[in-house]
């Protein structure tokens, strides 16, 4: 059988004098960990954000890239299998010109901020090719583009003040009917 403190009140809280309160009931302690944490997250958060800001410019520079590379190729392809452009140098820088704006912005007529800039570096019709006759001449055309691309954020490991230059050039060469 428990023996009772016969001045102790059940309920209400109230001890007499002399007797220490539990562990429990005591004043609330101050931790100690709470300005460590605050430094640990400063050092941490510049290098959590450099991760997370890298990892989205990397990203953005692959899918530009990738954007840009398939537009190259797919104007190189159609200016070597059109008669009218392979005939017309002029013909053949504008409509070059004109299919990678429209893969790569989205805007035919190129007027955005940061256009690709294209140029038919290579334009030859043959028909004494291995291959070739005269219904059925070899084009072969070769189509290069260069496209700025600016990061977020400079990152001096990367690239000089946070800008890099993609270049692609693609050549095809197709025979064409006649």
């Amino acid at each position: 059988m428990a023996i009772r403190n016969p001045f102790h009140l059940p309920g209400t809280g109230r001890r007499p004098a002399g007797e220490a309160a539990p562990e429990s009931e005591s004043k609330p302690k101050r931790r100690r960990g709470a300005g460590q944490s605050v430094v640990e997250f400063a050092v941490i958060l510049p290098i959590l954000l450099t991760l997370v800001g890298g990892s989205l410019d990397f990203a953005r520079v692959f899918y530009i890239d990738l954007k840009v590379q398939s537009a190259t190729r797919n104007a190189a392809e159609y200016i070597a299998s059109t008669p009218a452009y392979t005939s017309c140098q002029p013909c053949a820088n504008w409509k070059a010109s004109y299919l990678v704006c429209t893969e790569v912005t989205g805007h035919s007529d190129c007027a955005v901020e940061n256009p690709p800039r294209v140029s038919v570096t290579y334009l030859n019709v043959s028909t004494t090719a291995p291959g070739a006759s005269g219904r059925s001449p070899i084009a072969t055309v070769t189509v290069r583009v260069e496209q700025d691309f600016e990061m977020f954020f400079p990152y001096p490991w990367m690239s000089p003040a946070g800008h890099w230059t993609l270049v692609h050039e693609s050549t095809f060469s197709v025979a064409q009917n006649r």
